[in-house]
């Protein structure tokens, strides 16, 4: 294997994606990794493959069975139950866990699955942008545009015009249908999703009768556009909530400042800095020059906060596209490609599921809640300046 080859490995498994897996979009993903199509069909023929459950049998032909526990913790009379696997419908491989039982397993065939989307979509005005499998086919992901709720757009920013579902194999993820604002397109991706803090999930077990329990999906999603019009609506309070460039410097500092934790949902003050460091001062200095400065901010509103603070953690924190310092002038046009590149490729993995990721939903649960947090973390913010400007 050489060095080329050995790289697009590491890339592959960096992203759990395998040689079993197909990855469909309408562009190139970041990663290069998806087979770029003019529109996705939501069935098995654009998958390329199912499941079935079948028996486990031993050597001799004889099936694997075993005593169900459950029923005696139920005051039962146990019975045996067969070992099943899902077997892809494609390469006769695997998939997913090693054995289940089928008394208390709920299984959704890939099939089964995308009519769920399918029916749950059906009269609603929709594309589909990414539709794919990772971890060996053990995670299915599929993301929709919603174009009558992408509406809402902060500068060039857009915001829960995605609605994605999820489902897994390998029981490492629900039957998942969130609202979010980035598509689904690798593992990482799919992981930023589940932690998404978002207005509208839904997560069902794959306990037995799941496919009875999400029968009732397509009602469910048009609450989803629903709680999309709601957020709209809550960022149109935003923009109408005065927050001139001095308020913007004092919350940036208080968040800046603080650590957050997430109390049943809800979103906590953990801990606060004794003082700003000058790394993160400046940090400061740049957000409030993006409150005013940046893309479609005139610097009035808590939504020129929120947009300062997408801005900021979607494209710079993680050093931006050309940020690469005095050694520019040192390297060759072709070294210096490379370090842009590399350097774009940290900024992406920050802002999709990195800690700026984190930093962006931790602000906008920050501003919405308002009220006293709010309050706290301004004045905590003030506090900090007023240390900072007397110890520099």
């Amino acid at each position: 294997m050489d060095r080329r080859d050995r790289k697009n490995e590491r890339k592959n498994s960096m992203h759990r994606k395998f040689e079993r897996d197909n990855m469909f979009g309408l562009y190139t993903f970041w990663h290069g990794l998806n087979t770029v199509v003019e529109s996705i069909a939501l069935n098995v023929k654009q998958m390329g493959w199912d499941v079935k459950a079948e028996p486990v049998y031993f050597a001799d032909g004889t099936v694997i069975e075993t005593l169900d526990q459950k029923d005696i913790l139920d005051g039962k009379q146990g019975e045996n139950y067969v070992h099943h696997f899902l077997r892809a419908t494609d390469d006769g491989l695997p998939v997913g866990r090693s054995t289940f039982n089928p008394k208390s397993y709920g299984l959704v065939t890939v099939d089964q699955w995308l009519n769920v989307i399918n029916e749950s979509m059906s009269g609603i005005n929709h594309t589909v942008q990414t539709l794919g499998s990772v971890r060996n086919r053990g995670r299915l992901f599929c993301s929709l545009e919603l174009p009558d709720v992408d509406k809402l757009e902060i500068g060039q920013h857009k915001h829960l015009t995605r609605l994605t579902f999820l489902h897994s194999f390998d029981m490492s993820a629900k039957f998942t249908a969130v609202l979010t604002d980035f598509d689904t397109v690798c593992d990482n991706t799919l992981e930023a999703t589940l932690a998404f803090s978002s207005p509208f999930r839904v997560n069902q077990k794959h306990t037995r009768g799941l496919l009875q329990r999400i029968e009732n999906m397509p009602e469910v999603i048009d609450q989803a556009i629903g709680v999309a019009a709601q957020f709209r609506a809550a960022m149109s309070a935003l923009a109408n909530t005065p927050c001139n460039v001095e308020r913007a410097e004092r919350i940036f500092a208080g968040f800046e400042g603080s650590t957050f934790k997430s109390d049943d949902g809800k979103l906590a003050v953990k801990s606060v800095a004794k003082d700003l460091s000058t790394r993160s001062f400046n940090r400061v200095q740049r957000l409030k020059a993006l409150h005013v400065g940046g893309i479609g901010n005139d610097g009035d509103g808590l939504d020129d906060a929120y947009n300062a603070v997408t801005e900021y953690y979607g494209r710079e924190s993680s050093g931006g596209a050309n940020n690469v310092g005095k050694l520019g002038s040192l390297l060759t046009p072709d070294q210096l490609n490379q370090v842009k590149a590399d350097s774009r490729w940290r900024q992406v993995q920050s802002a999709e599921f990195g800690n700026a990721m984190q930093s962006k939903v931790d602000f906008f649960n920050l501003i919405r809640g308002g009220g006293e947090l709010l309050e706290t973390v301004e004045k905590t913010g003030d506090k900090l300046l007023v240390e900072y400007a007397k110890a520099n």
